[in-house]
């Protein structure tokens, strides 16, 4: 899979399903082949999870708490 369409499909659904990562507000998340793989408190902690580790074209982000200002760019 291309990085850039990969990139663009894990953003894309990050966008659909805000409202559901609600519960997850200042977790970090990695999100793969369109949808969730994984939620920890740091980044650190998601790169140690065997599942991110052995995906592919995986996309780490925190989610903000609703007060919050986010973009995805």
């Amino acid at each position: 899979m291309n990085l850039m369409y990969a990139a663009h499909e894990s953003y894309g659904w990050l966008a659909q399903h805000g409202k559901e990562l609600d519960k997850y507000a200042g977790k970090w998340v990695a999100v793969a082949k369109g949808g969730l793989l994984a939620v920890a408190s740091s980044p650190k902690e998601l790169l140690k999870l065997e599942k991110v580790k052995d995906a592919k074209d995986v996309l780490i982000t925190k989610i903000p708490f609703p007060d919050e200002a986010y973009s995805l760019l």
